[in-house]
């Protein structure tokens, strides 16, 4: 009834249904996006020498679907694959930050939002105020949201049509990150710049992010 198999009722066999093939689809589509960005991911990481990742939103969570790691030995623990709240971290507040309001909504109906730290977003007005920033500025933060003691940005990457698909972060301990905000508006202009040369590459024709 789902669509995840099929059944012959002449030869009473079974074979796989068509949610295989459109799921079959859907990985082969972050794979290709994962490999398009692994240049400008290590472009980034190579320019900044810190922890750069690539996430897409899947429901309530961002997933992260590539990693290139800092050569400093003190390093973040995550994982291609690893999903994380969006709302607890710098890549998932940009990605919902590019839906429609009812949509975000809609995603965190039901939801419980726990508190990692004393830091994370408790409530949806929070949050909804938060994304609101992120729309103005065309960047997201997390500082110690998710982590303790992890200072995190975050920019969208764009396909040819303009809609947002992806987000592209930098995430740095909070002992490496120097004070006032010239290191943060340093790491953000350097992901712009990457995040827009990866949504380029995606056939996107705009201006700014």
């Amino acid at each position: 009834g789902r669509g995840w198999i099929y059944l012959d009722e002449q030869r009473r066999r079974y074979r796989i249904g068509i949610r295989v093939w459109e799921t079959a689809q859907s990985f082969a589509y972050l794979d290709s996006l994962a490999g398009r960005a692994e240049p400008h991911l290590r472009a980034a990481r190579n320019e900044l020498n810190e922890t750069v990742q690539l996430a897409v939103l899947d429901g309530i969570d961002n997933v992260y679907i590539a990693k290139v790691e800092a050569d400093h030995p003190l390093r973040l623990v995550s994982r291609v694959g690893m999903r994380l709240p969006a709302y607890a971290t710098g890549l998932g507040k940009v990605l919902l930050a590019h839906l429609d309001q009812t949509d975000v909504e809609a995603r965190l109906n039901g939801v419980t939002m726990r508190k990692f730290t004393q830091h994370t977003i408790a409530t949806p007005q929070q949050l909804f105020d938060r994304i609101k920033e992120i729309r103005e500025r065309g960047f997201g933060e997390d500082d110690g949201e998710y982590t303790p003691g992890v200072f995190c940005v975050a920019v969208p990457v764009r396909d040819a049509t303009g809609r947002v698909v992806a987000a592209m972060s930098c995430s740095i301990p909070r002992v490496r990150l120097g004070e006032g905000p010239a290191h943060r508006d340093h790491l953000v202009n350097t992901l712009t710049r990457h995040c827009q040369a990866m949504s380029r590459d995606l056939g996107w024709q705009g201006d700014g992010q």
